[in-house]
């Protein structure tokens, strides 16, 4: 059986979008995954869609609020660069200390310079996108 962890980055994200909003049921969620499982070229948003289980207009403004909000640290940590610890570490200084929190990421050697720069840049393109859609 598909666990979430071996779906595609984006439909990982609607999937944990979509629970936690409570928009989808775990059932709902396995009975989906169990679909894109069996065909080879539909992803789990697409079957979710299809099926009718939610709306392609629902998706895209779950994805929409998603990327209005996205912090830099939720993509640090999203993207491995960090740990929840260390996100909690950077985040006590930045409120003591009123620092950007990429900087004291790179201070703390937690990240480079030019991985910041790619989160940034990431956050950057997808408000962006959040605000043509």
């Amino acid at each position: 059986m598909l666990e979430i962890f071996d779906l595609a980055p984006k439909d990982r994200l609607i999937a944990q979008l979509l629970v936690s909003q409570g928009i989808l049921k775990q059932e709902q969620l396995r009975q989906a995954m169990a679909r894109t499982e069996e065909s080879f070229f539909f992803s789990l948003a697409e079957v979710l869609i299809g099926s009718g289980t939610v709306s392609l207009a629902k998706v895209e403004a779950l994805l929409t609020d998603y990327c209005r909000k996205l912090r830099l640290g939720e993509l640090a940590l999203a993207h491995g660069l960090i740990t929840e610890e260390q996100l909690e570490l950077a985040l006590a200084l930045q409120q003591s200390n009123d620092g950007r929190i990429g900087e004291i990421f790179v201070e703390l050697h937690m990240a480079t310079p030019l991985q910041i720069g790619q989160l940034l840049d990431y956050q950057r393109r997808c408000r962006v996108e959040a605000a043509v859609g």
